[in-house]
């Protein structure tokens, strides 16, 4: 009888070790957070640097996860997760970069946590994200727009793009950009960024109200 009874505590141990992880939900987050709290290793293809193509003012985090995240409990399988940072050195680096015109990408690839340390640490980057970018799939994209209008209202047109919207979030210290013809949706916190202005390569130049747009490109650039 105590052999069934370990038997069955050591089996219920090993399911637990077993559990999957949980899934991240982007929808929640604060854009705020370590971005070490928000990989996951099992990934094979975590890459830390810049694309001035899809984040063009920003250190990067590209973790290409299946099954680790999820918008609104929408599970995002197949899609790719791309967290913006502050970096002081990459910011040179990338500003040089556009000065020259035409896209750059440069990225280290990373394999755990202390390999991320150090490279944040080089690079004079503290961790902590301000941004959120998510490549979809075709199948994907319908679904999280409807999800978006359901959540913040049928959102605001991008006047530069086919089929782009976007959501200015006050309350929240949030703008969700989606751009589907690129098939990216994109979470920012806006505390450290243009009130007026926003600009990426998906999206073009978008007046949020007062926009100086040579003003806002001379301090992206500078």
């Amino acid at each position: 009888m105590h052999r069934r009874i370990a038997i069955t505590l050591l089996s219920a141990i090993l399911l637990g070790s077993c559990k999957p992880e949980s899934r991240i939900d982007l929808s929640t987050l604060h854009l705020n957070e370590q971005v070490k709290d928000l990989v996951r290793w099992k990934s094979k293809g975590i890459t830390v640097g810049m694309s001035t193509v899809e984040v063009p003012d920003a250190m990067i985090l590209t973790n290409a996860v299946t099954d680790s995240y999820s918008f609104n409990n929408i599970p995002l399988d197949s899609a790719t997760v791309i967290f913006k940072l502050t970096s002081p050195a990459y910011r040179k680096k990338i500003q040089a970069s556009m000065r020259g015109g035409g896209g750059h990408m440069e990225m280290e690839r990373v394999s755990n946590a202390d390999e991320l340390s150090a490279m944040l640490k080089k690079e004079q980057a503290d961790g902590t994200i301000n941004g959120c970018l998510i490549e979809m799939t075709d199948a994907q994209l319908p679904v999280i727009r409807n999800t978006l209008t359901g959540l913040y209202g049928q959102g605001i047109k991008n006047p530069n793009t086919t089929n782009g919207l976007y959501w200015k979030l006050d309350k929240e210290n949030k703008l969700i950009l989606l751009a589907p013809d690129y098939h990216f949706l994109i979470l920012l916190n806006t505390t450290g960024i243009s009130k007026t202005c926003y600009w990426d390569a998906m999206n073009g130049m978008l007046d949020l109200g007062g926009c100086n747009s040579e003003e806002y490109m001379k301090h992206l650039l500078d």
